[in-house]
């Protein structure tokens, strides 16, 4: 086999001197390369009508109109998006991870922008998402995931197929591309001739379907029917890639991914074979990503606890909630019917036997994921409400949610039923 020559890339360098896409080059070189093995001629392959095609697919310009950021997560391989409108300043989060927090509220501040959506392509098994400490950095953040399942997920805002999730000129058409996961989402934004396809389709690749309800042939329909359906010129920007790669195109995916390729009855079959490992992070992830990142979170996230709960003093008032500290009047109130005491936390957790399943007299409980369905009718959006959950973390979200539906009198139990009982039954 004969060796590439200078004379080769020089040739190539001609071809594709007026295109400014790197990954039009990166496409094209393999291609050179694999026909110069073959001995085609090199200015027959750079002159076809599929390779042109192939460097005018990758040329598209996003325009002017908004702020694109691709960050990268090493650890999880994971890619995070900041989508802005470049006039309002106002922002979208995509995938955003804990550990990169610090990171992203520095990009985001430096940039001068206003977070309004943080949002998460599905319940990740790799990372633990950022939204929940970002939410607590930018007020006016909300978070957002699929509402197709993703029911027993914490989040703000539930979008639905086919639904438009906007921030002033930046949309995103909701695309629901269940496989990977029951409730995996791509968001299509047609303006600007993109898609972020989360873990659906990754660049030559796709998504494991071996948990979290996962499914090969449904993967397989996603894939075709929402994402490979769309114009060829569309580009794709998955949740992650371990290549190096950072984005593709629908034409690409067409011509260079094998597995987009089969049939489905043999992309069933290749996934059934894969054999993968258990994810490394799963058993800390998921717990903490269906409430939103904001809770049971490893031990190395505990500075964020206790800095929390010194924000949490008697008093002090977070987002239009009153921080109340545990104390006798506090139960002598209580008992006296003075607050309808909302507990946030789920039934599983209200189990006694320990000191974090200390219960207030007369409480309700009502899960923080099952607020804001309608499902408070006995309260009055003027009665004194004291919230409570196992920290005071999670009731002070509830909080902040129950505030924006129009409720005035909210006060949040400090510590949560952790200081509750150290303080007041000890």
């Amino acid at each position: 086999m004969r060796k590439p020559t200078q004379k080769v890339f020089f040739e190539l360098s001609k071809v594709l001197y007026s295109h400014d896409s790197i990954m039009a080059f990166h496409t094209m070189f393999r291609a050179t390369l694999r026909s110069h093995k073959l001995g085609l001629p090199l200015k027959k392959v750079a002159r076809t009508e599929k390779a042109q095609k192939l460097i005018r697919s990758f040329s598209s310009q996003k325009g002017t109109g908004q702020i694109f950021r691709q960050y990268f997560d090493q650890d999880s391989w994971t890619y995070t998006y900041l989508i802005a409108d470049r006039e309002t300043k106002r922002a979208i989060l995509v995938d955003p991870v804990i550990d990169q927090v610090k990171r992203d509220e520095l990009s985001i501040k430096r940039l001068g922008l206003d977070l309004i959506y943080c949002v998460n392509t599905h319940v990740h098994a790799d990372h633990i998402t950022g939204s929940g400490l970002l939410k607590e950095e930018f007020r006016n953040c909300r978070s957002v995931i699929g509402l197709s399942g993703n029911e027993n997920a914490v989040a703000d805002i539930k979008v639905e197929d086919n639904t438009t999730l906007s921030v002033d000129s930046i949309e995103f058409q909701i695309r629901h591309t269940p496989g990977h996961t029951k409730g995996c989402i791509t968001l299509v934004n047609h303006e600007y001739k993109y898609a972020l396809t989360g873990d659906t389709l990754l660049i030559q690749g796709c998504g494991r379907t071996d948990f979290q309800g996962g499914s090969s042939e449904a993967l397989y329909d996603s894939i075709q029917s929402s994402i490979l359906a769309l114009p060829d010129d569309y580009e794709l920007w998955p949740a992650h890639d371990y290549n190096g790669r950072s984005v593709s195109t629908v034409l690409e995916e067409k011509e260079f991914n094998t597995r987009a390729r089969l049939s489905k009855r043999e992309f069933i079959d290749f996934m059934a074979k894969l054999n993968l490992p258990y994810p490394r992070k799963i058993d800390e992830s998921l717990p903490a990503n269906l409430k939103c990142g904001l809770y049971d979170l490893p031990e190395r996230f505990q500075w964020y606890m206790n800095q929390k709960e010194q924000e949490q003093t008697d008093g002090a008032i977070i987002d239009h909630v009153v921080q109340v500290e545990p104390s006798v009047q506090l139960v002598n109130d209580v008992r006296q019917n003075k607050y309808y005491v909302l507990d946030v936390r789920d039934p599983d957790e209200l189990v006694a036997g320990t000191q974090d399943s200390l219960l207030l007299p007369g409480y309700h409980n009502i899960p923080l994921a099952d607020l804001g369905r309608d499902n408070y009718p006995a309260i009055s959006k003027g009665e004194p409400i004291l919230l409570v959950c196992r920290s005071g973390i999670r009731s002070q979200q509830a909080g902040k949610v129950l505030s924006m539906l129009g409720f005035t009198q909210l006060y949040n139990l400090a510590g949560g039923a952790i200081k509750w009982g150290r303080q007041v039954y000890d």
